[in-house]
């Protein structure tokens, strides 16, 4: 028999595990940010006479510069500013998206030279940066220094690139994949879920392998694309009680089974793993897989930004390979 504190304790770490699908529902629904509709190659007024930035050089500077780049693939971009400039990244509509946080306060010394890591799509971008202030910095002895900063760039060699016109985050624009080959994406700022679509010719098993050594207990869904319900199992009383409620919560009641599946076990990487591998038995049917980052929450960038791949693998693999 389970005490009162034992069944707490279970739902607690159930909603935990299911509170993305808030999140993940809107995605599924094919909702586009409008700041995406409305991508535009235009340069903005701002940043007309920006600079090219080379990646990897260190830049020195004692007022204000502007900055742009562009990259064709999606990947890991690692911002290093010294002495304390003020900086901050924009899209390539002129959108400010990032401000960086160049100083560090610690209880008993303050640190001007700082690293950042994001994570983000292909395009272009424009970083503006000034010259620090030197208000709380009279006996600093680089008060009267330059600034300066470098920008390090990694490519995610995504299988599908994402970029303002390209982004596979809802199921109107999911990529189709096949069976036995191994996929790789990312996520990162304004990218919080993936989603791909496959067919399953009859009813059998299939293997989802999910890796990542980034993305901590980063998680997959499986969608049955005509219903947009989850493949049926043994629900136990707890998941179904918290499905029920988190689904009652957001509002969208038609999504009970999908909360339901998302809730069950697992589904993601354990703690300190950077591998899944998990059999599903599906029935005959189109189905979309939805890779997001933490399942165990959190609210940092850094638990659902990162790299990642993935394959499914069973009963379709010979086909498949007899048609190429």
């Amino acid at each position: 028999m389970k005490t009162l504190k034992e069944k707490d304790r279970k739902m607690k770490r159930i909603l935990k595990q299911i509170l993305c699908v808030v999140l993940m529902t809107v995605t599924v629904a094919g909702i586009i940010p409008e700041d995406i509709q409305a991508a535009t190659t235009k340069t903005p007024a701002k940043f007309k006479k920006a600079k090219e930035l080379e990646f990897g050089e260190l830049y020195e500077f004692r007022s204000t510069e502007r900055y742009t780049f562009e990259v064709e693939e999606s990947g890991r971009f690692e911002f290093y500013f010294d002495n304390g400039p003020r900086a901050f990244l924009y899209d390539q509509n002129g959108k400010n998206i990032i401000d960086f946080n160049t100083t560090i306060d610690m209880a008993e010394f303050t640190y001007h030279d700082t690293s950042s890591v994001f994570y983000l799509k292909a395009g272009r971008y424009y970083l503006e940066v000034r010259n620090h202030s030197k208000d709380g910095r009279y006996d600093d002895p680089r008060r009267n220094d330059p600034d300066s900063f470098s920008v390090d760039y990694e490519s995610s060699d995504e299988s599908f690139t994402e970029d303002y016109d390209n982004s596979n985050y809802s199921y109107g624009y999911a990529n189709t994949i096949k069976f036995g080959e191994v996929y790789r994406g990312q996520l990162g700022l304004d990218d919080i879920a993936d989603i791909y679509m496959f067919t399953l010719p009859k009813d059998g098993d299939i293997t989802v392998t999910l890796k990542s050594s980034d993305i901590p207990n980063a998680e997959y869904g499986l969608i049955d694309a005509a219903t947009l319900r989850k493949v049926k199992g043994n629900l136990d009383e707890d998941v179904e009680d918290a499905a029920e409620f988190l689904a009652g919560f957001a509002g969208v009641s038609e999504y009970t089974d999908l909360f339901k599946e998302l809730g069950r076990d697992p589904r993601f990487l354990k703690d300190g793993k950077n591998s899944l591998t998990q059999k599903e038995k599906l029935k005959k049917g189109d189905y979309y897989i939805v890779i997001t980052g933490s399942a165990l929450g959190g609210d940092a960038l850094q638990y659902h930004s990162g790299f990642y791949e993935f394959k499914i693998s069973g009963l379709s693999d010979k086909n498949t390979n007899k048609k190429k």
